[in-house]
């Protein structure tokens, strides 16, 4: 059995390429499953991976590392009900040191599990770092973003297809220099092609061994408490039907309020589910999102699920979260019933096991 093992910076477009895949194994036949993984309780990924038919355990309140008990919990319940031939578990997106504290445990522990780590790396963005368009404001979150690649087994260079021929000739030598000896391999996880590369990949690779990162905990810790997270659930209520419009124009006014403020977006994702509709919507630091499916149905009351997770204070960010549902809904003259929700900063990563 094989553990995609998933991570990458915020907004790489793990999920996505994830759910592509299961999608594709399954269309085939193949059994397979997910294991999301999230600091917060809350996870956008798990409602849409749950509403697609796709087996999907989750761990929350921690990364994979520090909640390693409960990623190995689950991993043996999917093994015993679902019995996969993959199973992806998609790491949160500020994780790093995969090899020591999930990789090297799991290898221990249940050496029938053969564990694969590919990196995500958003294509268009590795592209604004090399043109200076883009950068990372903390030189700490910097480190972190280095370090996942470092780790890699596949390095995954995706959305591909938002840059010419010449750009990601550029981008793919730009990381085949700072990593060298990697495997990089550039995907468009919305190419049926791609995935089923990435799937080949998975199935094929193999390493006798690997060394665990050379990683500063302090650099690790501070790199991920600079980022707020904010997770939110809520209900939406239209006397006009147009509850998932209202949604709709939240999500840009928050978006938009954001920008104004020039933080770093790592991600932006929402999960809108009505009777017999439902659509993520996903922002990342370059801006791209899923299209949204066309005709948008009228809808009396849907729910809403926000994951926000932004270089700014966990304060701010609830407030520009909140303000503009607040003014979206009174303005749509909707009504907006809040469910749960949390603003905070991850706190220190604390392995429950390390192998060095």
């Amino acid at each position: 059995m094989i553990l995609a093992l998933t991570g990458g910076f915020l907004g790489s477009g793990k999920t996505t390429a994830i759910t592509e895949a299961c999608r594709s194994l399954m269309d085939k036949g193949i059994k397979t499953a997910v294991i999301t993984n999230d600091q917060g309780i809350q996870q956008v990924d798990s409602a849409l991976t749950t509403s697609l038919g796709i087996p999907t355990a989750e761990v929350a309140g921690g990364c994979f590392c520090c909640q390693f008990d409960k990623l190995q919990e689950n991993l043996q319940y999917l093994v015993r009900t679902v019995k996969p031939e993959i199973i992806f578990a998609e790491s949160v997106g500020t994780c790093t040191d995969l090899v020591a504290t999930v990789v090297k445990p799991i290898n221990r522990l249940d050496p029938e599990v053969r564990v694969v780590v590919s990196i995500f790396a958003d294509a268009a963005y590795v592209k604004g770092l090399i043109d200076g368009s883009l950068s990372f404001e903390d030189e700490n979150v910097r480190y972190l973003y280095q370090k996942q690649l470092e780790e890699a087994d596949l390095i995954m260079l995706n959305k591909s297809d938002l840059l010419t021929t010449e750009q990601m000739k550029d981008v793919v030598g730009f990381i085949r220099k700072a990593y060298p000896g990697k495997k990089v391999n550039t995907i468009s996880s919305l190419s049926p092609r791609d995935i089923a590369l990435w799937i080949d990949l998975l199935k094929d690779f193999s390493i006798a061994t690997r060394p665990s990162l050379d990683i500063n905990y302090d650099i690790y810790g501070v790199g991920e408490a600079v980022l707020a997270w904010f997770d939110k659930e809520l209900e939406i209520q239209s006397p006009t039907g147009d509850a998932i419009r209202v949604a709709l124009q939240a999500i840009q006014m928050i978006h938009q309020q954001l920008i104004s403020r020039r933080v770093l977006i790592g991600h932006l994702k929402f999960f809108i589910q009505a009777p017999g509709w439902s659509q993520k919507i996903s922002i990342t630091p370059t801006g791209a999102s899923h299209s949204l499916r066309q005709p948008v149905p009228s809808a009396a009351s849907l729910r809403m699920m926000i994951n926000a997770r932004v270089q700014t204070s966990p304060e701010t960010l609830s407030h520009v979260v909140e303000d503009a549902l607040q003014h979206t809904v009174t303005s749509m003259q909707a009504v907006l019933v809040p469910h749960t929700s949390a603003a905070f900063a991850p706190g220190f990563p604390r392995p429950t096991y390390r192998i060095a």
